[in-house]
């Protein structure tokens, strides 16, 4: 399909519309240069080349431990000075500190919660009267939210009890 205009009809001398204005069409200086553009054989292009391995220059570096976990490691410096070496053997190893986490305190909470879900429906079933069953469906309620945020993981690890 032909482009319904050859020449441009705002810029066209042969226009009356443009040749009651006197614009005259000036020739495009971008389409005149004649210079051919250089393309490369290859084109220009990001390239990996990978480093050396470095070594540690401080005193630690990460070290994956038997399960294959990441554990930071102590660089020992060497000594060339038998001064130095001296002290080091002299200093006594500190023994290894362990802590355990306890849950056993939230791990209470969760248990009497639980009974006492367990008691407030077992009286809800039997009760008759309707403005003490309303009492224990809104006891009831209260003890299931409150339940609710207590027997999850994150509840536990923030009230676990280091010793």
């Amino acid at each position: 399909m032909e482009p319904i205009f050859k020449t441009n009809p705002y810029t066209d001398s042969t226009n009356p519309a443009v040749a009651a204005t006197g614009i005259k069409e000036t020739p495009d200086t971008s389409k005149t240069h004649d210079s051919p553009k250089t393309i490369s054989a290859k084109p220009d292009v990001d390239r990996y080349t990978p480093e050396e391995k470095h070594t540690s220059i401080g005193l630690y570096h990460v070290d994956a431990d038997d399960s294959g976990k990441r554990k930071i490691s102590f660089d020992a410096p060497e000594h060339t000075d038998d001064e130095s070496a001296a002290p080091s053997e002299a200093a006594p190893n500190p023994a290894k500190e362990t802590c355990r986490g306890n849950t056993d305190k939230v791990d209470r909470e969760i248990k009497e919660l639980k009974q006492k879900k367990k008691e407030l429906e077992s009286r809800l079933r039997t009760e008759t009267n309707e403005a003490q069953a309303e009492a224990l469906e809104k006891e009831l309620a209260n003890v299931e939210r409150e339940l609710s945020q207590k027997d999850n993981d994150s509840y536990r690890r923030q009230h676990t009890v280091f010793s």
